[in-house]
């Protein structure tokens, strides 16, 4: 697919003139700041995951700030955010980076603890200026269906590549409006009542469910909606196996847990296969 450089770039500009969000971190190079923004947002609306940079990076103006705090001050500025694993992995990539600091792991910054492709790419491009894009499941899904490809990484190499030869010294800023662009138009759909897929929010799909396809378990059950599936599995036990939850708020039981665990494969990762990692 031929590009239309030139008409490309000045909609890309024109639009982000127009749409561009105003963050304290956006114009920053600032290693630790990038970092931290990009953990914050992981699963969370940017405006939510703003509030709570704020207050991280007033608290750990640096890595070797909150590698010297203790991990339950973290959770608790952490507190309210949810996916605790993730504050977890910044306090310990925190210590890391209070060793090392990011230049001594550059390229390679997914040795730090929870750190993928995406982010990685995310500080490779806005704090080393490297001509990566940041891309996860969502952005390819919605380039797939708007310019009806389905080699979407060699689609997106293709535009990259001929932009940033016609244009060297805009090479940066390009990245940012090819993901910014995608961001407003699902932001757009979304505010205007249809989701990426096209469904309204009143149009629900059918869910499948199966039950006791497992043997020796007290019960289980497979639900499958469209091309996403989720089996339950449920194990009784008796008053011992309550949880014991202490906390600020003093002592709680829990007698039922949720265990839910999400498959390496599932959510775009290359990792060894473990136990239950979320709860």
């Amino acid at each position: 697919m031929k590009t239309d450089l030139i008409l490309f770039k000045q909609n890309l500009k024109k639009w982000h003139k127009d749409n561009n969000r105003k963050y304290s971190w956006r114009d920053s190079s600032d290693p630790w700041k990038i970092f931290l923004i990009e953990v914050l947002s992981q699963q969370t609306q940017l405006e939510r995951a703003n509030k709570y940079y704020n207050k991280f990076i007033s608290e750990f103006p640096k890595p070797i700030n909150m590698a010297s705090a203790s991990k339950r001050k973290v959770l608790k500025l952490w507190s309210g955010l949810g996916y605790n694993n993730r504050a977890i992995r910044l306090h310990e990539s925190s210590k890391v980076l209070s060793k090392k600091g990011f230049d001594g792991i550059y390229p390679n910054f997914k040795e730090l603890p929870g750190v993928g492709e995406y982010t990685n790419s995310a500080l490779l491009s806005f704090v080393y200026n490297e001509k990566v894009i940041t891309l996860d499941t969502n952005v390819k899904r919605i380039i797939g269906r708007y310019f009806k490809v389905d080699d979407v990484d060699s689609f997106i190499a293709e535009i990259v590549e001929e932009l940033s030869e016609k244009y060297p010294d805009d090479a940066d800023d390009i990245k940012g409006y090819i993901n910014d662009k995608i961001s407003n138009d699902l932001r757009n759909k979304t505010l205007d009542g249809t989701r990426a897929d096209g469904r309204d929010f009143k149009t629900v799909r059918n869910i499948d469910i199966e039950a006791s396809i497992l043997g020796r378990t007290h019960g289980s059950c497979l639900f499958t909606r469209g091309e996403t599936q989720s089996i339950v599995v449920t194990t009784l036990g008796n008053k011992r196996d309550e949880q014991m939850i202490d906390n600020l708020e003093g002592l709680s039981y829990n007698n039922l847990m949720l265990h839910y665990n999400f498959t390496p494969f599932s959510v775009g990762e290359v990792r060894r296969m473990m136990g239950v990692s979320r709860r």
